[in-house]
């Protein structure tokens, strides 16, 4: 109890991830919001950014020791945010596509991530992980075969994308065997930038991780990119 107000219990802690060489700020402000949002308190969220990591194996091994430093135990199931890269290194260390633990994943929401490769990945690539978010990338493949010999991801799976997001494009954000559920941004430039602001989508994510029925469903695939 906090001033005679008492916090929800959620069904299982919230990891939030950020994108590519985003800065600590990004899935902490992301956790504080969903933690407002819910009604949650903070200690139910855990942060991880990838500001100086640059390979995917290097993003996976940070969220596997922030999972023991927050909850000291990879064994426990986790509801995962990711945001644009998050989701490809939430997916990864699901099946464990490096060795050791793997990240027990119950839900998984992926805002604008290169599911199906990015856009500017195309263009510009200045690290290994940007150059693995390309489309038809051997990483990309090498996680889809993963995915495809374990039968089943085994965790649920929701995807957000957004027209106008001239870095991912709005028909990257899911992969092959799912389709995103979609909006127009409500301004034309930065669409994938400001998507964590987006409040149709926290709306929706917060609504989902506290039982209540989801405010989107998925509704095809998008008319534009």
């Amino acid at each position: 109890m906090e001033h005679g107000v008492e916090k929800t219990v959620l069904e299982r802690p919230v990891l939030c991830l950020s994108g590519w060489r985003a800065w600590p700020v990004m899935p902490w402000s992301l956790a504080r919001t969903l933690s407002s949002m819910t009604g949650a308190d903070e200690e139910w969220f855990g942060c991880c950014s990838f500001a100086t990591v640059g390979s995917f194996e290097g993003a996976v091994r940070r969220v596997m020791g922030v999972v023991r430093e927050q909850w000291g135990d990879v064994g426990q199931e986790l509801d995962v945010v990711a945001v644009s890269m998050g989701g490809l290194v939430a997916r990864a260390a699901a099946v464990g596509l490096y060795g050791g633990d793997v990240l027990r994943v119950k839900r998984l929401f992926t805002l604008s991530s290169p599911h199906r490769g990015a856009k500017l990945a195309g263009l510009v690539a200045v690290d290994r992980a940007s150059r693995d978010m390309r489309a038809g990338s051997v990483f990309l493949e090498r996680l889809a075969a993963a995915e495809r010999e374990r039968g089943v991801r085994g965790y649920e799976m929701v995807c957000y994308g957004r027209t106008r997001d001239w870095w991912v494009g709005a028909k990257q954000t899911s992969p092959e065997d799912m389709e995103p559920i979609w909006l127009d941004p409500p301004l034309v430039t930065m669409s994938h930038l400001l998507v964590t602001m987006d409040r149709r989508i926290l709306d929706d994510i917060a609504a989902r991780l506290t039982g209540q029925d989801p405010v989107l469903c998925a509704n095809g695939a998008p008319l534009k990119d």
